[in-house]
This record gives C-alpha cells, structure tokens and sequence, in this order.
C-alpha cells in the first residue's frame, strides 16, 4: 500500500496548526477572557478530526483499526 504523500503533508499540518493555536490559547495570555475555554475544546474537537483525517490517509488504521470510527465529525 502506497501513501499518498501530499495529503499526509497537509493534514499533519492541519494537526500542527490546531497544536500551536491550543498552546498559545492556553499558555498565550494571562487575562482570563470569556470565551477561552470554548475556543480551547473547538480546538481540541478540531486537532481530534485531524489526528483521524491523518491516521485514515496515511495507512495508521492498518496499526490500530479500534481508532478509526472514534473521531468526531
């Protein structure tokens, strides 16, 4: 089975992306604003469906095939 590399390329950086904006919400400011929390779990949900997207396209579900129905749309 082949990988399709740029797809693999793209959603790893989608999953890079959805990190650096989970770390620099949670760590970035010191003022506690209203809707941080909400911004923080869309981002996790979101970092959840890239994690599936990248392990669906690079052949990861071949590893651990339990995984693959768990992401959230």
């Amino acid at each position: 089975m082949s990988v399709a590399i740029f797809p693999t390329i793209v959603f790893s950086a989608k999953l890079g992306v959805a990190g650096l904006a989970i770390a620099q919400s949670v760590f970035g400011h010191k003022d506690v604003q209203k809707y941080r929390y909400f911004l923080v779990a869309v981002l996790v949900l979101f970092a959840i469906h890239a994690l599936g997207d990248l392990m669906i396209v690079s052949g990861g579900y071949r590893y651990v095939p339990n995984l693959v129905g768990l992401q959230l749309p």
